[in-house]
């Protein structure tokens, strides 16, 4: 299934413990129908002592949230469903429903 959220897009949380958050996207998998948000569905993760982290201890990360829990944010800063359009040089582009103006990432 292709996802119409992308790479760098702004996005809004709109369901589950972590509503109302926003972020950008930090990662798009497609096979598993989930996207990675920068600063959103945080959690500890213990780590041993590597030559990477020396210290160890414990770090905080991103966790992976469904798609259909987050909605794109238009230009406004608003969510917005998006519809798909070709423009006069035959590409996809993505329209913003509330707006009618095309998305840009």
């Amino acid at each position: 299934m292709k996802l119409r959220i992308k790479k760098g897009d702004q996005v809004q949380v709109i369901s589950g413990s972590q509503k109302g958050k926003t972020g950008k996207v930090i990662e798009v998998m497609p096979k598993d129908l989930k996207v990675l948000i920068e600063g959103v569905n945080l959690m500890k993760k213990h780590v041993k002592p590597s030559q990477k982290n020396p210290q160890g201890g414990i770090l905080a990360k991103e966790a992976a949230l469904h798609y259909s829990k987050v909605m794109l944010l238009d230009q406004s800063g608003k969510p917005t469903r998006i519809r798909m359009q070709r423009d006069s040089k035959g590409t996809a582009v993505r329209i913003a429903k509330t707006t009618g103006k095309p998305l840009t990432t």
